[in-house]
């Protein structure tokens, strides 16, 4: 039985949650070098990008050996794939940027006819800052 009058005394409780993990799939081909810099920073901007992991693949997604045991015991909470976007192209490639958008210009004049602006705009080159 608890004496009503004895002394209040504190114990002091603690609870600790971790951050979500969270694995990235980033294809090693091209241009990857930028595409894992990319994740990083964006790693970094949540949780310091603690228990975070990246994970290289091939052109066909299948993972190395060696990376299992170093996912397994990273037990991801949540998976993602690293898509490159042409805005990423841009900054980190701008002479494969251009010739990229030179090719997809070409082929879509080609397709559906209209002039080289025309296509440009639909692209929306012209929103993109030099930042």
């Amino acid at each position: 039985m608890i004496d009503v009058l004895e002394p209040l005394r504190y114990r002091l409780v603690q609870r600790s949650i971790r951050p979500p993990r969270a694995a990235t799939i980033v294809c090693a081909e091209g241009d990857w070098h930028a595409g894992l810099l990319r994740m990083m920073e964006c790693y970094s901007r949540t949780w310091g990008g603690d228990g975070n992991g990246l994970v290289a693949c091939s052109t066909t997604w299948d993972i190395a050996e060696p990376f299992w045991p170093l996912l397994t015991a990273l037990d991801a909470d949540h998976w993602a794939v690293f898509h490159r976007t042409r805005r990423g192209l841009r900054m980190s490639d701008p002479v494969a940027y251009e010739a990229q958008l030179a090719a997809d210009i070409s082929a879509r004049v080609t397709a559906h006819g209209g002039t080289e602006a025309d296509v440009r705009q639909i692209f929306g080159t012209e929103q993109f800052c030099e930042c």
